[in-house]
């Protein structure tokens, strides 16, 4: 993955160089400048990237970012916290990122160094155990003879769960918390995506409402100035009306 040139959104490694939402309102509203707010150069309209725009247009003036202590942070009542402007905010969820894939990554390697261990332990582990066994019948089989029809079903229980192996269960459990782990940082870059795309269809409601209230502006003003126009040829109809009737 990389970064967008523009408004520094995640996109496809194989991609150009900007996200296909720049690339649209590059061809629509022409190259972008920086914004006056995070100071990334993606404002396209009004000297404000779309993030800033749609934030302070539902939350408000922009309040000082306590990482970078730049005038960027929009506070959201959706999301009580601590404030932290779209840089910092990219930045953030990139090195976490980072961080869950190094940590996935060593959890693979730990994870196979330890099976490979884990076979080595366990089967001299087994040499061990039939030794062991076959030296221990030798000696039980008499008493066994004697004793067999006195086992209860509770007595027979308690010795076949002491052939079950710990290793075994607390290796499954290990690999069941990591596939779990996993399943969490799918979810949470699933969410943060969905919360994006999000931003994004409020920001184009945005400036399309923007474009709908400049074309009604440009409406009325022609409206007005055909009515002040034809105003005048009535009164200058009147006053010939009036001369000619003298």
């Amino acid at each position: 993955m990389k970064r967008c040139n523009y408004c520094n959104r995640e996109i496809a490694s194989k991609s150009g160089p900007h996200c296909d939402k720049c690339i649209k309102n590059q061809a629509k509203y022409g190259a972008p400048t920086t914004c006056k707010y995070c100071k990334l150069p993606a404002a396209f309209v009004d000297q404000k990237c779309v993030h800033c725009a749609y934030s302070e247009r539902k939350n408000g003036p922009p309040k000082e970012c306590p990482n970078c202590r730049q005038k960027a942070a929009f506070k959201d009542p959706a999301k009580p916290g601590k404030l932290c402007c779209r840089p910092c905010a990219l930045k953030f969820g990139k090195d976490t990122s980072s961080k869950h894939r190094r940590h996935s990554e060593h959890a693979t390697t730990s994870k196979t160094s330890k099976h490979s261990k884990e076979r080595s332990s366990h089967s001299h582990s087994t040499s061990q155990h039939k030794s062991f066994t076959s030296n221990a019948l030798a000696s039980i089989m008499p008493v066994i003879g004697k004793n067999v029809n006195s086992l209860t079903p509770s007595t027979s229980g308690i010795t076949m769960l002491g052939m079950e192996s710990p290793e075994e269960k607390i290796q499954q459990l290990r690999e069941r918390n990591e596939e779990l782990q996993r399943q969490v940082i799918n979810l949470q870059k699933q969410l943060r995506e969905k919360q994006e795309r999000v931003v994004e269809l409020e920001a184009e409601k945005y400036l399309r409402d923007n474009e709908a209230a400049d074309k009604v502006k440009e409406i009325k003003g022609l409206f007005d100035s055909t009515v002040t126009k034809l105003q005048k040829q009535i009164e200058q109809l009147h006053k010939e009306l009036a001369t000619k009737k003298k």
